[in-house]
């Protein structure tokens, strides 16, 4: 058992530290630096493998200096050097009250020159248990190499950079439910979750800002378009509704109160079939009404149709299908119809289709 922090301080590379015991060291366990300011200090193809260091920061400081830079008391240092895999140690701080600042900082806090940082670092397959700060750490905010980690163990895994998955069908699993969030953006967290429970099968694109909104979008060279779910009120149908096209003009509206076509036409190859309902007593069309057949046999009745205004487009058909003198009258809740308060069928089989204007009804 080793008591003592373990240091590389070279402009040479090709070294390893591995398969070490490092037990309660005053600072860090493993420090890897370079001997100097400049590029020539870097130290490349170090290999920091398989190593085990418990309660790291037996002086309980939060920083400490190595001459070349500050770091947080951690487990491991990766201060400088190019070329640093650092895979299947085990920092472990299992005292009441853990020290370790992180279990694998790369990077440090000050450094005399932006060239003595650390480059092309791969953390990965670490066991870290026991932390102040967090599991891991990179402090500089100039990186442009490949940065990954990950940790075994349970807990928040905190990535400041790119994470790649490079073998052939890579999986990320989660047992009971798996959630990719996004947070800090112009309108707040969004999340993407996977599940497979009652009414939640499959993907959940859930929006937790400031925006009761939510895009799926595909985005080309030159166009783009969404898939947008919008709640915020009005809409072009009534909200909540779907939105299909450009998220400013969308060329299809689906909500619970109708669906629209904004552009194009509508085709279908194949039959319609449309609402179709029979009365015999007076009755008040709605908005899940097409066709009426209305059988005046027993007695005269008024189907009136809904106001005009606010529904340019919507059509029903009133046909009298029975061959009594008993008239069926057609009246509006509001507007005319073609230029009349009412319009009546008095002879079997005589029918009207009626269209809105948006304000008034039109025969056609």
């Amino acid at each position: 058992m080793d008591t003592s922090p373990t240091r590389t301080s070279t402009v040479g590379g090709d070294i390893e530290i591995s398969n070490n015991y490092i037990d309660t060291p005053s600072t860090y366990g493993i420090l890897v630096r370079g001997g100097g300011d400049g590029v020539a200090v870097w130290g490349s193809s170090y290999l920091i493998v398989n190593n085990r260091v418990r309660n790291a920061n037996d002086s309980n400081t939060a920083t400490f200096n190595h001459g070349l830079g500050v770091c947080h008391t951690s487990a491991i240092n990766i201060s400088q050097g190019t070329g640093v895999p650092v895979a299947g140690n085990v920092c472990i701080d299992d005292r009441a009250t853990p020290q370790q600042q992180y279990g694998i900082e790369v990077g440090q806090t000050y450094n005399p020159s932006g060239s003595t940082e650390p480059n092309s670092v791969t953390v990965a397959d670490n066991h870290i248990v026991g932390v102040v700060l967090g599991k891991t750490n990179r402090v500089s905010a100039t990186y442009t190499t490949d940065y990954s980690e990950l940790t075994p163990n349970n807990g928040t895994l905190d990535i400041s950079a790119n994470l790649a998955l490079k073998n052939a069908n890579s999986k990320v699993t989660g047992t009971t439910g798996l959630t990719l969030e996004e947070t800090g953006d112009t309108y707040g967290t969004m999340r993407l979750s996977l599940q497979n429970r009652s009414n939640v099968n499959g993907v959940i694109l859930e929006q937790a800002g400031s925006f009761d909104l939510v895009d799926i979008v595909a985005k080309g060279l030159s166009n783009q378009r969404n898939i947008r779910y919008e709640n915020r009120g009005g809409g072009y149908v009534g909200t909540p509704e779907f939105q299909l096209g450009s998220p400013a003009d969308p060329s299809l509206v689906i909500s619970d109160a109708g669906t629209l076509v904004r552009k194009g036409y509508f085709k279908v190859n194949g039959s319609i079939a449309t609402a179709l309902a029979s009365k015999t007593a007076a009755y008040t069309l709605t908005a899940t009404d097409s066709v009426i057949l209305a059988d005046a046999t027993s007695t005269t009745f008024t189907v009136t149709l809904p106001s005009a205004v606010g529904i340019v487009g919507r059509q029903y058909t009133i046909k009298k299908i029975d061959s009594s003198a008993n008239a069926v009258t057609i009246a509006s809740a509001s507007g005319t119809i073609d230029g009349a308060t009412t319009k009546a069928l008095s002879a079997q089989w005589q029918s009207a289709r009626v269209v809105s204007d948006g304000a008034n009804w039109f025969v056609v």
